[in-house]
């Protein structure tokens, strides 16, 4: 699992804070055996940007998991990471099966269908991914 993050993104506070929706699916996900983590590729100085900015978020936020920094944005550029948050769920073959948002509701309240959540037990119960990429939404990656 890899989440696009940006600390300052009313999108991912949202995620995190205020519905607990990236703490519950990564919960989950743990429970499934998958590793989940987060990378900010906010250029230095940008909105949410830098290590102490991430080490703070992790403190207030209560993240579990690492969260990494990706300053020259190579890694963003790479996945295609457009949003913060932005979901990309990798099978244990190194497959992607799923990229997207978070879930159906590109607002700051949780959807009733969270994809990625759905990506898991659908994989885990040896199924296709039904719905394998969705638009993102959220803050632009602050590249």
């Amino acid at each position: 699992m890899l989440e696009w993050f940006n600390p300052d993104c009313p999108f991912v506070k949202a995620n995190h804070v205020t519905t607990r929706t990236m703490y519950n699916t990564a919960r989950e996900a743990h429970e499934q055996g998958a590793v989940w983590m987060a990378i900010n590729s906010g250029k230095p100085g940008k909105q949410g940007t830098g290590h102490d900015r991430n080490v703070q978020a992790v403190k207030d936020y209560g993240i579990e998991y690492p969260v990494m920094l990706d300053e020259t944005g190579k890694v963003g550029h790479l996945y295609g990471a457009k949003t913060t948050p932005h979901m990309f769920v990798i099978d244990e073959t190194g497959t992607l099966i799923y990229a997207g948002a978070i879930d159906n509701n590109p607002s700051l309240a949780p959807g009733d269908v969270n994809y990625v959540a759905q990506a898991l037990r659908e994989h885990a119960a040896g199924k296709a991914v039904s719905v394998p990429e969705t638009k993102s939404y959220g803050c632009a990656v602050k590249y």
